[in-house]
């Protein structure tokens, strides 16, 4: 009984089965039903926050590896451990094409918390009257059963942790 309870709280390399997540961006914490997009609002492609960005830099929320970059490098999507990620910039900004947005990273890297991803020109977004707002969604939250937000009101990219996930 006890060696299945501990299996359960531990994952397979005896380290806790948890994926802790911290700020993809610095700036202030938006619980993701207030952004300003139904479709993340509404969690259609799942749980997660947000964040109204005062840095210009998404960075890796954990170690873990890219799956895949937007052409339009507005987005990019990552596996950590159990996780699967889609780290979204900016309200409508696919529509920019490109434009602001300089990916860092390509698909397939392998990167640790706090890895510059996107570099993108907060100038540009307002210019075509997009928010900036990055939001961060766990993709297939369903198969955690635990889904912890932290909410603090100021979030330092890489560092803050936001949310923390369990089996």
């Amino acid at each position: 009984m006890f060696k299945n309870l501990l299996s359960s709280l531990l994952g397979k390399d005896g380290e806790a089965a948890q994926v802790v997540l911290c700020a993809p961006v610095d700036g202030q914490f938006v619980a993701l039903k207030d952004v300003a997009d139904p479709v993340f609002s509404g969690e259609m492609l799942g749980k997660g926050v947000a964040v109204e960005p005062s840095g210009d830099t998404l960075v890796a929320p954990a170690s873990g590896k890219v799956t895949q970059v937007f052409p339009t490098k507005h987005a990019l999507t990552m596996q950590v451990k159990d996780a699967e990620l889609l780290l979204h910039i900016g309200i409508d900004t696919v529509k920019l094409q490109g434009e602001g947005f300089t990916a860092l990273v390509k698909t397939g890297d392998e990167v640790t918390k706090g890895t510059p991803l996107i570099k993108f020109d907060k100038a540009v977004l307002q210019e075509h009257k997009h928010p900036a707002t990055v939001m961060m969604v766990i993709c297939n939250h369903n198969e955690f059963k635990h889904f912890e937000v932290k909410d603090a009101a100021q979030v330092t990219a890489g560092d803050t942790e936001m949310v923390v996930l369990r089996k």
